[in-house]
């Protein structure tokens, strides 16, 4: 339950003049551990005239600002199979801010970026050798067909299509 500030510093103020704070309380409909919370953190801190609230809500830590996640989303531009540990490197190099992948994989996605996996085609795919080891196939492959022999193709569950 939330109490007025006043409510809060009128129990304060009897606890510092050497008043029956427990009795303000208790009129003032606050519980007595509440209270007594109170009275601690005052005796403690010294701080009599302040209520010993913490804030509620809002972000606790920030240590990636939107500058920060600009400069992310202009190297993405420029270099797009950038991986998350390379911005992290970029940004302790640029900012000297050490961040976790998780943070900036957090921060990009709130910007309505994905970070995916590249799936790049394989660049020994069309060299001449296995060109000519596809022709190679595709030949023996047509004479099995012209001297009638069965052709099946067994996958690696060994089931066959």
């Amino acid at each position: 339950m939330l109490y007025d500030e006043s409510t809060v510093k009128r129990v304060l103020r009897a606890a510092r003049d050497g008043q029956d704070w427990q009795d303000v309380a208790v009129k003032n409909d606050v519980k007595l551990r509440t209270a007594y919370r109170w009275v601690n953190t005052a005796q403690a801190n010294d701080t009599w005239g302040v209520t010993p609230c913490r804030p509620r809500g809002g972000r606790r830590n920030i240590k990636i600002t939107d500058h920060h996640v600009d400069y992310l989303l202009c190297l993405l531009d420029e270099i797009c199979y950038l991986t998350l540990d390379e911005m992290v490197d970029a940004l302790e190099v640029r900012f000297n801010v050490k961040v976790s992948r998780q943070t900036v994989k957090h921060h990009i996605d709130d910007r309505m970026y994905t970070m995916k996996q590249t799936h790049r085609d394989n660049n020994y795919r069309n060299l001449p050798h296995n060109k000519v080891l596809r022709r190679d196939y595709v030949v023996d492959l047509l004479s099995y067909k012209a001297a009638g022999k069965k052709i099946f193709y067994v996958d690696e569950t060994n089931f066959n299509l």
